[in-house]
């Protein structure tokens, strides 16, 4: 898989740390990956570890999506590590874990004033031609500032028309899925998809 990555993104050997055992469980999972605590340059970062059954060219795609977006609302992304783990994605630690974490260990904090923060943060996306493909709670991390950031690049797609185009969609979370995307004939697509 490394071939299939950005040369230019791989972190150097031996500048992310990690202090997981065999034992240990990852601070968190997704559908394609797990996410453990580790070190790059004296801060504390979350590694994304790939499994394997995610695909190659979906991996290389969200990293260079991911690298190129700078944006207070989105979690900065530094490279990728193919030392400690297999294949793992670094970013920032988001000490506050998820918006449902969050709020949960917080039961009185101010919702609303997280939503405004995820909707900006869309626009800049779709402003670049990007498509997240999968904002859910899960993927709205906060930081050590209390500010909300987008993650998780993985379902992203690059927009090129304003027409959505024939790929279809077979991967994100049902609950959050735009409608047409659900059923795309009822809006006069014949195949769905998260272009643009």
């Amino acid at each position: 898989m490394k071939q299939m990555l950005p040369v230019a993104f791989l972190l150097a050997p031996g500048t992310v740390k990690t202090t997981y055992t065999p034992y240990d469980e990852p601070d968190g999972s997704g559908g394609f990956a797990d996410v453990w605590k580790g070190i790059y340059n004296g801060r504390v970062v979350a590694l994304k570890v790939i499994r394997g059954i995610a695909s190659k060219s979906s991996r290389s795609s969200e990293a260079v999506i991911w690298k190129y977006l700078r944006h207070r609302n989105i979690t900065p992304f530094y490279g990728i590590d193919v030392h400690s783990f297999r294949l793992s994605f670094v970013s920032n630690w988001m000490i506050h874990g998820t918006v449902t974490s969050f709020l949960k260990n917080n039961p009185s904090a101010n919702c609303l004033s997280i939503l405004p923060i995820s909707l900006q943060d869309s626009k800049y996306l779709h402003d670049m031609g990007i498509v997240h493909g999968d904002i859910k709670c899960s993927n709205i991390l906060i930081d050590e500032h209390f500010v909300a950031k987008i993650a998780d690049f993985g379902l992203s797609a690059l927009s090129y028309s304003h027409k959505l185009t024939t790929r279809s969609t077979v991967a994100g979370s049902l609950r959050y899925t735009a409608p047409e995307i659900i059923d795309p004939e009822a809006f006069g697509f014949l195949k769905a998809s998260a272009s643009q």
